[in-house]
């Protein structure tokens, strides 16, 4: 009797929401539909597959002849879809009610299409915390996979996790397939015939062992010269054949048929992990040069296969440490997922908002990996599209005149300080005094765009390698193994934010710093303001909000000086706000010194330019510059079709520079552009009690 085993062939796509048209073009040439074309051709191959709502929507508006192959598959009974969050967002960072929501939006698309009812989950970048058996049971999900990484950690053997294991949480029970890392890195690099022996060694008599591959579809013709690789040479066709040749041994099956035919290989309680490469992104930063060189030592002493699984690294939800920028967009989406849940269910309104929100919980812009995640403005920019147009929805049906101006207070961090939003019908303001008094979020309500959707420079630890890396290369290998740059001289970009680049962040320059000092973060603040704590008191009369925030801080000219700042950001009606500032000299001694202001602009046009005056051009955003412009500079952005103002109450010198990040994708490392800094600043001479006062304001018009 020949011994058997089951395999699960299973395939996770997506593109994230608001993806580049050109990208979802190619993904579909290139991978979905060569990878569901060259299976048909393998009728005794079963397989299962998760397809993203993001995608899913994609596909049915632009290529609707996918899905009518994969009803075939399925009616044929040879492909099994998996459910999961719709619009693919992190399981742990929902709430009881979007998680449901989300699921839920998924089971009905999948019934409507393709009369499937889904019993099992895919769980994005399969971040796994206990919790999740019962919350998913309560859905009636009854199975989902994971990495055996977070098998092997609880100290099973690689030979025990041969079949799926049933969970356990407040009672309610979920079962759970482990992914074989072995195999996620051998297809479809390795030659076809070593998975087939590996398949092989775990065949047994009785036949109830499972082995499962789990991972993206993109591997299948996206991932760098894998279109080649994979069909051109003809890895798929040989690898299916392969199994075809061995269907007596191997026997491919589906999650459901191996739960409804196979025992379970017992209980199992797994740690809150991810697949272990996501565990080494989301170390925190003054962990990561010890994390690395632990792992190098045990591979230079050929011990890390042995301990790697008791290395998780970090967890995933340190991403929003690591990253204010994401903790920003969680606050956000948890604080407009609040409001949104709490209108009527039954209304348009909450149905369009739900969507939106929904959507703005897509989890590639909240970290960073071997992908750009964080690093791509347009994922940060559809974040923000969709919180805004939810927060818009919701405000138009519950406020009677949303031009007047308002204002609310909550802690969007959730670190136990409270952030200010101003708003009117045109714009959002927000505020942190905690934090130099910033704002940190700027939105054109009208045009769902938050301007200021910027992100910092700071230290990765792939930087350390670009001074030795190659330029592009043709090797077939996964994406955690390429170290390629996509263009010539990263390493000469890099430099590194010490703050948050962020709106509103006070500066005192010493008269020598040049912009080369300040855009490089090469100088030395002379003053404590730029994250220091101001005290907030907000006002509100007729149709004027205020916000006054004030410091006493030190300014070192090169000793301690004593200076009181007030900064109050005012907003009425119309598409602008002022900030009227008043600097007093709170010493005995005088205060010589640069006063500055730094306000950030984000945009994805690199054609968009500098102006002042009557249109008067000064240089595109992408270059570095130091202008005279009397009282007021513009940035014309090309994409959106605005104009952004700052205008002066005095005349000022204005320094301008891009924020340029290096960041690693699939490709290799590369430069974005994130946005840029407009610096205006004032020579300030301030006898003991003197005080100066100087006004900004900011504007915003369609061009």
């Amino acid at each position: 009797m020949t011994n058997t085993v089951n395999f699960v062939f299973c395939v996770h796509n997506h593109q994230p929401v608001d993806n580049f048209e050109h990208i979802f073009t190619k993904s579909y040439e290139d991978a979905y539909k060569p990878f569901i074309d060259v299976l048909d051709r393998f009728p005794e191959i079963k397989f299962v597959a998760h397809y993203s709502g993001c995608l899913l929507e994609w596909l049915q508006e632009n290529r609707l002849e996918l899905f009518i192959k994969l009803r075939k598959l399925i009616d044929a009974g040879r492909l099994e879809l998996l459910g999961g969050g719709f619009y693919e967002p992190i399981f742990t960072m929902l709430s009881e009610e979007d998680l449901a929501g989300q699921i839920q939006f998924m089971n009905e698309y999948l019934n409507k299409y393709f009369s499937v009812e889904p019993n099992g989950a895919w769980i994005p970048e399969r971040v796994w915390e206990q919790q999740l058996a019962s919350r998913l049971a309560d859905l009636s999900v009854n199975y989902t996979v994971l990495d055996d990484f977070h098998f092997k950690a609880t100290g099973l053997s690689d030979s025990k996790i041969s079949s799926y294991f049933v969970t356990e949480d407040k009672g309610k029970l979920l079962t759970l397939f482990p992914i074989k890392e072995d195999l996620r890195y051998s297809i479809p690099f390795k030659d076809p015939q070593w998975t087939i022996d590996y398949l092989k060694s775990y065949a047994t008599p009785d036949g109830n062992n499972v082995i499962v591959y789990a991972d993206d579809g993109e591997k299948f013709g996206i991932w760098p010269n894998t279109k080649k690789h994979v069909y051109e040479d003809g890895w798929l066709e040989k690898f299916l054949a392969l199994l075809t040749e061995n269907s007596e041994c191997i026997k491919t099956i589906t999650f459901g048929e191996a739960v409804s035919k196979l025992r379970s290989a017992g209980k199992i309680y797994l740690p809150s992990y991810s697949y272990r490469e996501m565990g080494e992104w989301a170390m925190l930063s003054e962990g990561e040069d010890a994390f690395e060189g632990l792992q190098t030592h045990l591979k230079n002493t050929c011990r890390f296969e042995s301990f790697k699984q008791f290395l998780p690294g970090g967890f995933w939800r340190n991403f929003k440490v690591k990253y204010v920028e994401a903790a920003l967009m969680y606050g956000r989406m948890m604080t407009v997922g609040k409001v949104v849940n709490a209108i009527g269910k039954n209304t348009q309104s909450y149905k369009s908002a739900v969507t939106e929100l929904y959507k703005a919980q897509c989890n590639c812009a909240y970290w960073h990996g071997v992908f750009g995640g964080i690093y791509l403005p347009h994922l940060r920019n559809s974040v923000y599209t969709h919180l805004i147009n939810a927060e818009n929805i919701v405000e138009q049906e519950s406020r009677n005149d949303t031009s007047t101006p308002a204002y609310k207070v909550f802690d969007i961090y959730f670190d136990g300080n409270k952030e200010i939003r101003l708003y009117n019908d045109k714009l959002n303001i927000f505020i942190t005094p905690d934090n130099g008094g910033h704002i940190f979020e700027l939105d054109v309500r009208d045009l769902a765009l938050n301007l200021t959707a910027a992100i910092s420079r700071r230290k990765e630890p792939y930087h350390e390698k670009l001074a030795n890396i190659s330029q592009r290369s043709n090797t077939v290998d996964t994406i955690h193994n390429i170290t390629q740059a996509k263009e010539e001289g990263l390493d000469r970009v890099l430099c590194y934010d010490r703050y948050k680049r962020e709106t509103l962040t006070d500066h005192f320059f010493q008269p020598n710093v040049s912009i080369d000092d300040v855009s490089s973060s090469l100088y030395e603040e002379q003053g404590d303001f730029v994250d220091g704590s101001y005290t907030a008191n907000i006002t509100k009369k007729g149709n004027i909000v205020s916000v006054l925030m004030k410091r006493n801080g030190i300014v070192r000219t090169p000793l301690p000086n004593s200076l009181h700042i007030e900064k109050d950001v005012t907003i009425r009606n119309g598409c602008e706000f002022s900030v009227s500032y008043m600097l007093k000299n709170s010493d005995a001694s005088t205060i010589e010194t640069v006063f500055g202001v730094e306000f950030v602009v984000s945009m994805i046009a690199r054609e968009s330019y500098y102006y002042y005056g009557d249109k008067i051009q000064l240089g595109s955003v992408l270059a570095k510059g130091d202008f005279e412009v009397d009282k007021n500079i513009w940035v014309c952005d090309s994409w959106h079709n605005i104009n952004i103002g700052l205008i002066f109450s005095r005349p000022a010198n204005v320094w301008v520079f891009p924020i340029n990040t290096v960041s690693q994708s699939e490709e290799g490392f590369e430069s974005i552009y994130q946005g840029s800094v407009i610096i205006p600043r004032w020579s300030v001479i301030l006898e003991p009690k003197e005080v100066v006062n100087f006004i900004i304001t900011q504007k915003i018009s369609k061009s």
